[in-house]
């Protein structure tokens, strides 16, 4: 779910003619028993050739293709290459099956519930999962006469939306590729994913592409939706986590207190409940009542059955908070290269900071451990890729010869074979004393100590020592995505406990707030007395002028940190720490 602007290339203003504002995924629980009585014909007669065309025995179709693959090896870098199936005896598995297939037969099976749907000005435009079927239809049409070949791409250039869902499976059933490409590339980057995948159609944005992240239509959105599931990148929990502690801050002391002890029972109970404790307090129910409710309610959640998390970086003391409030936020861990999700948390099996265990059908390893017992995560499963398009020499180093696809992710599995992702082996930094510094512990255990701090981003490649650059907690401005200089409210709080009047950024920055930057420097003390070396030590310290953002270009689309482009965007701050350092030497 998400705020977006509508899709408005050509062929959808030919063939949807729509252009929404928000989109949700249909939980398979509510029906739309109001289409129109052509709606309702067309999807009958739909239904009726559907269900003919099963009587072609898919299975036995797919058991063909499997047998003709079995001699192939685990990864093709070829538009019509085929790879040998991970489906052997000792890893039984669901029959294979088309993504045409998977569509048709849900359709058939859950025609009438709500697949998609849409806001308009308006109202809400509903799709069912017959009309999303037909959508999808039309869409492969259209592609096959404005001349997609097959094993061709169609690239899809935009924001959210049910066009981009659609757009995406038309390409397929057409016999094309569906390449997503990023708001933010550049025109060069456009065109040279266009030329590598032989891109006959390129569906996009009528509007500039604009990252725009709305934080008040969020909550609004939410609280109209009532979303039975909820999935949420770090910065999204983030931005959830400034609203309700700017609405604790408002209420009243009595109610502060209350919602301390509702949380703090909260926090215990949960914690009990990772290891199959089930049992509650009596006073829990009173704590649902009087807290747990009352903040699901204020977020638009509280229809919510699950929570989940998408991506790394949500930090310990947001899941914390979140499961105080008896709303625990489910870890997951995926590549684009195994089609989304590979490991999954549940409701009565989860570890706090894990990312859950292998789904079923799918296999986890570590190998490579260093004394810490961290080592590259492997992954194995039919959800795993079949090669870079191309691109042999990459696609041979991702995929062994035994089908294990090598993540590039750093971390452990526990005895009970939950998995915990560390990092990235492209983030390690090497210092010149060739000593090997994963940054983001080091980089947690910072803003855990300084609650005012958003991120923190370690540096220190080929040098002699780390530095760090922070930045601060500030507002978003709701029209551009950009952040404010105001701190938010949660972070104003923190600086009057410590007696501190500062309500800005620069009032910190530019005037050199002696409160806020005494506390700091003891936090990076507290965080460097907890490293396993010297060498892991922040020495020195800045803080940015800014709050990273998508808008900014510190962030990804998916509101992951880039930190190549940090270090470019900020040379000069970094030149200047081990300057400072040498001059003091």
């Amino acid at each position: 779910m998400g705020g977006r602007q509508g899709l408005g290339a050509e062929i959808f203003q030919l063939l949807l003619g729509v252009n929404q504002s928000a989109y949700w995924v249909g939980d398979g629980h509510r029906r739309r028993p109001d289409a129109p009585q052509t709606v309702r014909r067309e999807a009958e007669d739909t239904l009726h050739t559907m269900s003919s065309l099963k009587t072609l025995s898919l299975t036995e179709r797919d058991h063909q293709r499997e047998i003709k693959a079995k001699g192939h090896p685990y990864w093709t870098s070829k538009r019509d290459g085929e790879v040998h199936l991970r489906q052997e005896d000792a890893f039984t598995s669901q029959a294979p099956i088309t993504v045409h297939d998977m569509v048709m037969n849900t359709a058939i099976k859950y025609a009438n519930y709500i697949a998609l749907g849409s806001k308009h000005r308006n109202g809400w435009h509903l799709l069912t999962y017959i009309e999303y079927y037909e959508e999808c239809r039309r869409a492969a049409k259209a592609f096959l006469k404005l001349g997609l070949e097959r094993f061709h791409s169609v690239g899809i250039m935009g924001l959210n939306s049910e066009e981009w869902a659609i757009a995406s499976i038309g390409a397929i059933m057409a016999g094309g590729f569906s390449v997503g490409i990023l708001s933010t590339s550049s025109p060069k980057a456009c065109q040279v994913i266009a030329e590598s995948s032989e891109m006959d159609i390129f569906v996009v944005d009528n509007d500039r592409q604009l990252q725009k992240i709305i934080q008040g239509s969020l909550i609004d959105t939410l609280r109209e939706v009532k979303p039975t599931l909820f999935h949420g990148v770090p910065w999204v929990w983030d931005r959830l986590l400034d609203n309700l502690k700017t609405d604790q801050l408002s209420s009243t002391p009595f109610r502060r207190r209350m919602d301390q002890w509702a949380m703090w029972l909260g926090l215990r109970t949960n914690r009990k409940r990772m290891f199959k404790q089930t049992h509650s307090p009596l006073c829990f129910s009173l704590a649902k009542r009087l807290t747990f409710n009352r903040a699901r309610r204020f977020l638009g959640l509280h229809h919510c059955r699950q929570y989940f998390n998408l991506g790394l970086g949500l930090s310990r003391a947001t899941l914390d908070y979140f499961l105080s409030l008896n709303m625990p936020i489910f870890e997951l861990y995926g590549l684009s290269e195994s089609t989304g999700i590979h490991t999954l948390s549940r409701q009565q099996d989860f570890r706090l900071l894990s990312c859950g265990k292998s789904l079923p059908n799918t296999h986890t390893k570590t190998q490579k451990h260093n004394e810490e017992g961290i080592g590259d995560i492997y992954i194995w499963g039919r959800n795993i890729f079949m090669g870079y398009l191309n691109d042999e020499e990459n696609t041979q180093e991702k995929i062994d010869a035994h089908g294990w696809l090598h993540t590039g992710d750093l971390g452990f599995l526990d005895t009970d074979e939950f998995l915990y992702v560390v990092g990235n082996a492209r983030d390690i930094i090497t210092l010149s004393s060739g000593e090997r510094i994963n940054p983001n512990p080091i980089e947690e255990r910072v803003k855990r100590y300084i609650p005012i701090v958003r991120y923190v981003v370690l540096v220190g490649q080929d040098a002699p020592y780390l530095c760090a650059l922070l930045t601060l907690k500030c507002q978003v401005n709701t029209d551009t995505g950009e952040p404010r200089n105001a701190l938010t409210s949660e972070a104003v709080a923190f600086c009057r406990q410590l007696r501190s009047q500062s309500t800005r950024l620069s009032d910190i920055v530019y005037d050199g707030d002696p409160v806020v930057l005494e506390f700091i420097s003891q936090g990076i003390d507290a965080a460097n007395a907890e490293v396993p070396s010297d060498s892991a030590k922040i020495i020195k310290w800045t803080i940015l002028r800014t709050d990273f953002s998508m808008v900014g270009g510190e962030l990804g689309a998916t509101t992951k940190l880039k930190r190549a482009m940090v270090a470019r965007m900020y040379q000069a701050e970094i030149e200047r720490l081990y300057e400072e350092a040498d001059d003091e030497d």
